[in-house]
């Protein structure tokens, strides 16, 4: 399991990623101009979630938490699945 410290930002490209049991303190996502996917069969937590660019995808099976802001752009901004 991964656990990131209060206040550490964890920079997420145009990727994929499994987030199973993870405890996110913020997650800040750069895809550029790409897509970037946060996937997983076991609940997550996210501090704050900052969509800076590109398309971010929530693909999570379980349930996720996110206990402060979500910030997303316009365009192409952010999609669930």
């Amino acid at each position: 399991m991964t656990v990131f410290e209060p206040g550490s930002v964890y920079q997420l490209g145009a990727t994929f990623i499994t987030a199973n049991g993870r405890s996110f303190a913020d997650l800040e996502v750069n895809a550029g101009l790409n897509s970037a996917l946060l996937g997983g069969t076991v609940g997550c937590s996210i501090d704050s979630l900052h969509v800076n660019s590109g398309r971010f995808t929530l693909g999570q099976t379980d349930q996720m938490y996110v206990r402060g802001a979500i910030r997303v752009p316009r365009d192409p901004g952010l999609g669930v699945e």
